[in-house]
């Protein structure tokens, strides 16, 4: 958090069990941020997480991938939001029961905020 323009900055930690993995951060048109992150203390896990309140509480949370270990992942995610207010995610993905172990390609996938909000409070 910084209050003078970004010339400082003031630590304010959040909980992802996957800390050494990549995550994606959006700021909304609506105001609410959009976080993007692997969850699960593995990158088996892709989920995303949505605050109202500039990240001080995530209250909605929606699965992108949940694979059982080893069977497959979702990582290194990158957000956008499109004109129309969709909001974009790519991804590498692998899904070893459906395409074989070793096959990676980039996923993308096109939602709105209420897909997000419907997935579940916290």
């Amino acid at each position: 958090e910084s209050s003078d323009g970004g010339m400082t900055w003031t630590e304010d930690p959040i909980a992802i069990p996957c800390s050494g993995s990549s995550v994606a951060v959006l700021g909304l048109r609506s105001g609410r941020w959009l976080l993007a992150a692997n969850d699960q203390g593995g990158r088996h896990a892709l989920t995303l997480y949505m605050s109202d309140d500039e990240g001080k509480t995530w209250k909605w949370k929606r699965a992108l991938e949940s694979f059982g270990k080893r069977q497959g992942s979702g990582q290194y995610p990158t957000l956008i939001q499109a004109a129309d207010d969709k909001i974009h995610i790519v991804y590498s993905h692998e899904d070893h029961a459906r395409f074989g172990e070793g096959m990676r390609m980039i996923k993308h996938v096109r939602f709105n905020e209420v897909w997000v909000t419907e997935g579940g409070r916290l």
